[in-house]
C-alpha cells in the first residue's frame, strides 16, 4: 500500500516534445504542496517555438540557470525510494532519461 502523504508530486517543462529535447523546468511538491524542488534548467538544445507557446520559458530566460549535471545527482537522489505521483508519467520520465542521456553524449 502506498502511503501517499511521503509523496513527491512532479511536473516537467521541456524545450519540446521530440527525442532530441530536454527538460528545461522540474519540480516537485510534497502531498501538502510544500514545494522540494523547483529548478529551472538551462538546456544544449533550442525551445521548440510550440513548446514555448505553452509555457512561456525562453532561452533567454534561462542563461543563467543551472545545467542538468548541476542539479540531477539532487534531482535523483529526491525521486529514488519514495512515491512519485506525475500527470504524464511515461513522457516525464522519458525526458529525465533524455535529457541525462544527452549530457552523457556530450561528455564523451
Amino acid at each position: 500500500m502506498i502511503d501517499y502523504e511521503s509523496a513527491l508530486i512532479l511536473d516537467t517543462e521541456t524545450t519540446g516534445l521530440s527525442e532530441d529535447d530536454q527538460i528545461i523546468e522540474i519540480a516537485a511538491v510534497d502531498w501538502y504542496g510544500t514545494p522540494v524542488i523547483d529548478y529551472r534548467i538551462k538546456p544544449s538544445v533550442a525551445i521548440d517555438p510550440d513548446a514555448h507557446a505553452v509555457h512561456g520559458i525562453s532561452l533567454e530566460d534561462l542563461k543563467d540557470c543551472p545545467s542538468w549535471p548541476e542539479v540531477e545527482s539532487e534531482i535523483k537522489a529526491l525521486l529514488f525510494g519514495q512515491p512519485v505521483i506525475i500527470f504524464n508519467a511515461d513522457f516525464d520520465m522519458r525526458m529525465i532519461v533524455q535529457t541525462s542521456e544527452a549530457y552523457d553524449k556530450n561528455s564523451s
